[in-house]
């Protein structure tokens, strides 16, 4: 059941952002906070990103898995939502909601493998 919950939340990930357009966007602040999630001194790494879109200059800072290549100045391909152009694609979530399916999609094959060949 918990698989199909987070397969669930995955595909709606995607489906939420299947409308958003690709812009380029340029990385005018990339920092790291220590300790973001309760009782954690984990490091979170985020970037702010400056991009046009309609002849508009909109800014917006999202969380990553890694800081790697994420310098200052550098020009990357986001995605926004042309309906609400300051909110981009939260890569951050969609990646981590597919991981944890995937994972516990496998997780329960090899259980119920386990289970079928116990019952065998």
């Amino acid at each position: 059941m918990i698989t199909f919950l987070w397969t669930c939340i995955a595909i709606w990930q995607y489906y939420k952002y299947s409308s958003f357009v690709e812009v380029e966007a340029k990385i005018i602040n990339s920092y790291t906070k220590t300790g973001c999630f309760p009782n954690t001194l984990s490091d979170s790494h985020f970037v702010t990103y400056e991009y046009k879109l309609d002849d508009n200059i909109y800014t917006s800072t999202r969380q990553l898995f890694a800081k790697k290549d994420r310098e200052v100045g550098k020009v990357e391909t986001v995605r926004c939502n042309p309906n609400n152009p300051e909110e981009i694609e939260d890569m951050y979530s969609k990646r981590s909601s597919s991981c944890i399916a995937i994972y516990l999609a496998i997780y329960s094959a090899i259980l119920g493998a386990g289970l079928l060949r116990k019952n065998s």
